[in-house]
Order: structure tokens, then sequence, then C-alpha cells
């Protein structure tokens, strides 16, 4: 199934990404309510860069105090995370509000760091 676009597997008790890790087509990836509670998951969706729509909400991870910081840091193709437009968001951050200097510049900036590493308890 590598032509795969649109995946919805909410509230399927789903506690790893690895799955998708060669699923390069995907634009939209529903996962709401499932058992993904650790960062490093992640890594398996950024070979996904036509990834546009996230969903994550209702995920042990989405409790983490850095939840949408992070998840953009590692993920940054991302346009959608939840019910959060991404560009809209970062633009409350900044002066500039031009679409591509907030997508490229200041959500490197605001958002790098280790928390990316860190467990959900």
């Amino acid at each position: 199934m590598p032509s795969l676009e649109i995946v919805s597997l909410s509230v399927n008790k789903i506690r790893t990404l690895k799955p998708f890790a060669n699923h390069r087509n995907i634009r939209e990836l529903y996962l709401r309510q499932n058992m993904i509670s650790d960062f490093g998951e992640l890594e398996f969706l950024q070979n996904c860069s036509n990834l546009q729509v996230l969903w994550l909400s209702e995920n042990p991870i989405a409790d983490y105090p850095n939840y949408r910081q992070t998840v953009i840091s590692i993920l940054l193709f991302l346009s959608k995370l939840d019910d959060l437009n991404i560009t809209e968001w970062l633009k409350q951050y900044s002066k500039e509000q031009d679409d591509s200097y907030v997508r490229g510049f200041l959500g490197r900036m605001l958002f790098s760091g280790d928390e990316s590493l860190k467990k959900v308890k």
C-alpha cells in the first residue's frame, strides 16, 4: 500500500508510528485517541515529506507541556497539527507576517532544542 495518501486510524490503540515510515505519499494522517506516548515515534514520519495534516490529539503524547512546539520542530513540513493551522499559530510570535518567513526561519528558531528527546510519563 505505498500509494496511501489519506489514512484514518483513530481509536485503534496504536502505540508506534513505525508502519508509516515507508509511506512517503501520505498527505493526511488521522491518529486521534490512540496510545502514542513518545516523541521518538515521530522520527518514523520524517521521510513522509508530503505529510501536511497530522492529528495526534487525545494520545498520551498530546499531554506533554510542549507538545505542539515539539511536533512542529520535528516535522517542519506539516501545515496542520490537530485542529491548528501551524503558520497562523506561529505568526503570533513574529512581527513579520509573511508566511514563508514564519515557516522557514521563525519556526526553526522558536522550537528547536532537546524537548523533543524527552519521553512522556
